[in-house]
C-alpha cells in the first residue's frame, strides 16, 4: 500500500474509525440497510435501463423496477405463507420429538444402556434440547416469539423504505463516500470504486441466482423423490443458508437428513445425504464458475476464516458481510498494486 499523502487528514481518519465503531456498536439494528444495499446494488442498472429506454424519470422508474422485479417473489412468498407457516410451525413444533426419533435411530432403540443405568432416548434428547437451548441462550414463550415476529415485519418494512430511498437518489451516498477521501486522490477512488461496484454488483447477482437455484431443486428433491414433511422450510433454508459459504450447506444439509432419519430411517437419510453432497458437487464444479467470474474466486481457507472471524465479531450480520467485504479489499488491494 502506498504510504498516505501529505494532505490526508488525521481528523477524517478519525472520523472515519469511529463511524466504524459506532456501526459495530448498532449492529443489530444494520440487517435491513445491508439487505437494502445489496438490493439496489442488483435493481440500480435496471433502473438506469428503463430511464434510458423507456425515457422515465427516477421515481417512476424506480417504482417499475420495484413492482416487477419485487412484486412476483413477493407474490409467489404471500401464496405459499400458508403452506410455509403451516410446515415451519409443525417443524418446531414437533423439534423435540424429532430429535428423540434420532437419538432412537442412532441407538438402535428407545432405551440404551450407560454406565450400567438404562436411559431413555427421550432423556437424552430433552438433555441435548436442553443444551443447545441454553447454549443459544434462547428465551421461549408467546411473548418472545411475539416478539420476533414483530421484529421480522418491521425489518421487511424498514428493508422496503430504505431501498426506495437509495434507489431514488444513489449518488448522495457515493459523494458523501468520496469527500471522506483528499481531492488529489479521488479520481482514483472512483475508478477502484467503479470495479469495485461491477465485481460487488456480479457476485450479489450470482448469488441471489444460486439462493433460487438451489431452494427450488432441493423442494423438488424432498418432495418428489422423498415425499418428507416440512419440504418447504427446509429448501428455503437451504437456499438461504447459500448466503454462509461452506458452514451454511453443510447446517442445512444436517438438518434434512435429521428430518429424513426420523422419517424414513437411516437409509433415506443417507440418500438425503447423498443428494446434498451431488448438488453440492454440481454447484462448486458448473453452477459456480458460470455464475462467478474469476474475479471473485477466493480461497477456500481464506473463506472460511472470513465466515468465522465475521460471525466472532458481529454474529448473523458478520456472516452474511464476511464474504462480501473480502471480496472489496481483494479488488482494491489488486487495483492499488496494478497502479502503483
Amino acid at each position: 500500500m502506498p504510504p498516505l499523502p501529505n494532505n490526508w487528514s488525521w481528523l477524517r481518519i478519525g472520523a472515519l474509525a469511529g463511524g466504524l465503531y459506532l456501526l459495530y456498536l448498532v449492529r443489530g439494528i444494520l440487517p435491513p440497510f445491508v439487505v437494502a444495499g445489496m438490493l439496489a446494488y442488483l435493481l440500480a442498472p435496471l433502473v438506469a435501463w428503463s430511464q434510458r429506454h423507456l425515457r422515465l424519470s427516477r421515481g417512476p422508474a424506480v417504482m417499475l423496477v420495484v413492482l416487477l422485479i419485487v412484486g412476483p417473489p413477493v407474490a409467489v412468498l404471500v401464496l405459499l405463507a400458508p403452506l410455509l407457516f403451516a410446515e415451519t410451525r409443525a417443524l418446531v413444533t414437533r423439534g423435540p420429538e424429532l430429535l428423540a426419533g434420532i437419538v432412537v435411530q442412532l441407538l438402535g432403540g428407545t432405551e440404551v444402556e450407560l454406565l450400567g443405568q438404562t436411559v431413555s432416548a427421550a432423556a437424552i434428547s430433552d438433555q441435548l434440547l436442553g443444551w443447545l437451548i441454553a447454549a443459544l441462550d434462547t428465551p421461549s414463550g408467546a411473548v418472545h416469539l411475539a416478539t420476533l415476529a414483530v421484529e421480522a415485519l418491521l425489518g421487511v418494512f424498514v428493508t422496503f423504505v430504505v431501498l426506495l430511498y437509495v434507489l431514488l437518489d444513489p449518488s448522495q451516498i457515493g459523494r458523501f463516500a468520496l469527500d471522506l477521501f483528499p481531492v488529489a486522490e479521488r479520481p482514483r477512488v472512483r475508478r477502484i470504486g467503479a470495479e469495485v461496484h461491477t465485481v460487488l454488483g456480479r457476485y450479489l447477482g450470482g448469488l441471489l441466482l444460486l439462493i433460487a437455484l438451489m431452494a427450488g431443486v432441493t423442494w423438488l428433491g424432498l418432495t418428489l423423490l422423498f415425499r418428507l414433511p416440512y419440504a418447504l422450510p427446509l429448501a428455503l433454508l437451504t437456499g438461504v443458508l447459500e448466503i454462509i459459504p461452506i458452514i451454511g450447506p453443510l447446517l442445512a444439509g444436517t438438518l434434512a437428513a435429521g428430518v429424513a432419519l426420523t422419517h424414513g430411517g437411516v437409509q433415506v437419510a443417507l440418500w438425503v445425504v447423498l443428494m446434498y453432497f451431488v448438488l453440492r458437487q454440481l454447484e462448486d464444479q458448473i453452477v459456480v464458475p458460470l455464475v462467478f467470474s474469476r474475479t471473485v474466486e477466493l480461497h477456500p481457507a481464506v473463506t472460511i476464516f472470513s465466515v468465522l472471524t465475521g460471525g466472532a465479531l458481529a454474529g448473523i450480520l458478520g456472516l452474511l458481510l464476511a464474504v462480501p467485504v473480502v471480496v472489496i479489499v481483494k479488488v482494491v488491494r489488486e487495483s492499488v498494486i496494478r497502479e502503483a
